[in-house]
């Protein structure tokens, strides 16, 4: 059990920073490239939400039940992008669903990894 715990505190990324001294990779750089990696995935996650079923305005547009009714969700799921109201076509708020999210969080990760990876080489 103590092996086990002196090898957390050693390579675990958020333990390491408080719990563990480095003459060739100190406590500030480990910070450093801490948030670094922190920034970079919010940072891609925010795009990636963005993306998700923006309301571009383009529901406004179409004129027949039948072109309404087209536009699919990006992710997809099934969901239609804009419902038909009878006098005309609106667009159809997402509802944040488990898969959006896996989606996001599986996206971000796999986008930031070669990046948090690089700028760990630069510092």
């Amino acid at each position: 059990a103590e092996k086990f715990f002196a090898e957390v505190r050693r390579h675990h990324r958020w333990l390491a920073v408080a719990c563990f001294y480095s003459d060739s990779f100190p406590r500030s750089l480990r910070v450093l490239s801490l948030a670094t990696h922190i920034i970079v995935m919010l940072f891609v996650q925010s795009i990636t939400y963005n993306l998700t079923d923006p309301n571009d305005g383009s529901c406004a547009t179409y004129r027949t039940q039948k072109e309404c009714l087209e536009p699919q969700s990006a992710f997809g799921t099934g969901d239609q992008k804009c419902s038909w109201s009878g006098s005309g076509c609106e667009f159809v708020e997402p509802v944040t669903n488990f898969t959006v999210v896996l989606f996001v969080a599986i996206f971000s990760a796999v986008v930031s990894t070669p990046i948090a990876l690089l700028q760990n080489l630069l510092i």
